[in-house]
């Protein structure tokens, strides 16, 4: 299981689909909001309490799947995810 996502997952700028569900990631690195391409990212079943504030960056996400997690949605998340779901985004906390 994976506990750490590493900051050079930035670097894979072509990436279109990051399935992670089911390790025991706590957070993720603000570098994930280099991702502009990713279409799909999934984060069930982790420990996430928070996610960057970069994540906003990540315009073409369709699908995102972070339930069964522990977070704790700030005012910015929320208004991020309500944009990803206003562009028929499939959100799922």
């Amino acid at each position: 299981k994976i506990t750490i996502l590493p900051k050079e997952i930035g670097d894979l700028l072509s990436l279109e689909t990051l399935e992670l569900g089911g390790n025991q990631l706590t957070s993720l690195p603000k570098e994930i909001g280099k991702l502009t391409n990713l279409c799909k990212l999934t984060l069930w079943r982790n420990k996430l309490t928070k996610l960057p504030k970069e994540m906003e960056n990540l315009l073409n996400l369709r699908e995102f799947d972070c339930i069964y997690n522990k977070l704790e949605l700030t005012k910015e998340d929320v208004q991020w995810l309500e944009n990803l779901m206003t562009k028929d985004c499939s959100v799922s906390i």
